[in-house]
């Protein structure tokens, strides 16, 4: 049903950003809540030996072509990259020193609903990584995802190799699964 079916510009979308300056690749996955049940991924792509410059760039013209800053939409990068997310924030016009936000969110014991102060929402893996797999693994067991195999198919491998631990944990020693990692970010604006 989504296999050659163009996004609709007026679903709630999101993109997540898995930076990954040095040893892995920096991935980006762009999802879009279709009937408020399924995830159709309409964007995936990885880069690798990039620049900073250069993935801000990427960034910015996908942000601008899907209209993810419109302030419903929303983009969730690793908070790893605090450069990266302050060069994407004053590319875009965002406030970019974030940082009393996440303290603020923290404070409230609200740092699951960091995506109501900011459109750029830095997520910490350490803390939301487990959770984050966790909602992407029941978003597949319910059959919930809509991805196309022919536009999609490293995500897709991601996906199939991915294989964690008895605490949620991945396993990227053999294989880092970014875009995994990028869908695993998208789909913070969608919890299951």
């Amino acid at each position: 049903m989504y296999k050659t079916k163009d996004y609709n510009p007026f679903t709630q979308k999101a993109l997540g950003i898995d930076e990954g300056f040095g040893s892995s690749k920096t991935a980006f996955t762009i999802i879009e809540f279709v009937d408020n049940s399924i995830v159709h991924v309409i964007y995936s792509k990885q880069f690798e030996n990039s620049s900073t410059e250069q993935m801000v760039e990427h960034a910015y013209k996908l942000i601008k072509k899907y209209n993810l800053n419109n302030g419903s939409n929303k983009v969730f990068i690793d908070g790893s990259q605090p450069g990266f997310i302050r060069s994407l924030k004053i590319a875009l016009g965002e406030y970019a020193q974030y940082e009393h936000f996440v303290e603020k969110a923290k404070q409230d014991k609200r740092e699951d609903k960091l995506h109501l102060y900011m459109n750029i929402v830095p997520v910490n893996f350490g803390e939301r990584g487990k959770l984050m797999l966790a909602n992407v693994n029941k978003l597949c067991d319910n059959n919930k995802f809509a991805i196309d195999p022919s536009e999609h198919a490293e995500l897709l491998t991601d996906m199939r190799i991915a294989t964690a631990d008895e605490d949620l944990r991945l396993d990227k020693k053999d294989y880092p699964m970014d875009l995994l990692d990028s869908l695993r970010l998208a789909c913070e604006f969608i919890r299951y």
